[in-house]
């Protein structure tokens, strides 16, 4: 192929999706959804759950653009990564003989084969433009109401903690965000690019404090990525200090709000506390191990990965 020739490459791939096991007991990947009865998926992926059901090049430095074509039972919701281009109405046929929906989404910004969701089933689609970012927020059509106006009450503070959080990340790197919830119980809440997901819909309404979590994600992990798996502790650092400014923020807002002489005093107060506290554990096993050299059981330790580069990081800032 001559230096700079187009060309293109189609692989035919016909598979099963499911499930992949990490190495230290965690699920991640295309989760089946069958209560209620023939519900649908919940996909989220991280770290390395998408080979689970797509072929791909499985390293966060790959990140194309990318388009998701999904052709759906009528009736059935299917999301992805990005902005919603269309949906087709499809006549009945052999594998849908009650007609079908085939969803476009389309994420014009380059996403690691790790951050891309494909969820598919009975979920409530809702979508709204703030400050320019479309944000659109799915839960399962089959939760209670009281459920869904808990998850409502932390989702809709997703522009505010973006808007917040676009204060010292700089502008949100994307055109769309949001969440969804899904059923199954996966091991846990995932930053998906621009499609943040929650796992056991009915039973765990999202925190927003892990919520600001993953939103951080969106410029550190995402936007701009590890160069390896090892180096994971980098971005888990800076979306663990999301959570520290979200609860500065809020120790802010009782003291006065921002730019109150006593709201800023909280702020920095809380942001030192949350140092001295990590800092001075007496736990001996909190400091074992080198961030950037994990195991397969250690890729996620709450102390190497999240908390050390997040103090770290709270360190600098102070500095």
């Amino acid at each position: 192929i001559p230096q700079g020739t187009t060309f293109i490459v189609t692989v035919n791939y016909t598979g099963r999706p499911g499930v992949y096991n990490d190495g230290d007991g965690t699920t991640e990947g295309w989760f089946r959804s069958n209560k209620p009865v023939g519900d649908g998926a919940f996909v989220t992926t991280e770290p390395v759950g998408s080979m689970a059901w797509m072929p791909l090049n499985n390293h966060p430095s790959a990140k194309p653009t990318v388009d998701v074509y999904d052709t759906v039972n009528a009736g059935k919701t299917a999301i992805s990564a990005g902005e919603l281009v269309s949906t087709q109405a499809n006549p009945p046929d052999a594998n849908f003989p009650g007609g079908s929906v085939t969803w476009h989404w389309r994420s014009p910004e380059r996403v690691a084969s790790y951050l891309l969701t494909n969820s598919i089933g009975s979920f409530d689609l809702a979508q709204q433009t703030v400050n320019g970012i479309q944000y659109y927020w799915a839960v399962p059509s089959s939760i209670p109401g009281s459920r869904k106006a808990k998850d409502k009450a932390v989702t809709d503070q997703q522009p505010d903690i973006t808007q917040f959080q676009s204060q010292f990340n700089g502008p949100f790197p994307f055109t769309s965000n949001g969440v969804v919830i899904g059923l199954p119980s996966a091991s846990f809440a995932e930053e998906m690019q621009t499609k943040i997901t929650f796992p056991d819909g009915f039973n765990r309404t999202p925190s927003a404090d892990v919520l600001s979590h993953e939103n951080m994600h969106q410029w550190f992990g995402d936007n701009v990525s590890e160069a390896a798996f090892n180096l994971t502790f980098w971005k888990e650092g800076w979306a663990t200090v999301g959570e520290y400014l979200y609860a500065a923020r809020i120790a802010a807002n009782k003291a006065g709000g921002p730019g109150t002489a006593t709201g800023d005093a909280a702020f920095d107060a809380s942001l030192i506390s949350q140092f001295n506290t990590t800092y001075g554990t007496t736990n001996k096993s909190f400091w074992t191990g080198a961030p950037s050299n994990p195991t397969v059981m250690s890729l996620f330790s709450g102390s190497s990965t999240y908390m050390r580069p997040g103090i770290a990081y709270l360190a600098l800032r102070q500095i």
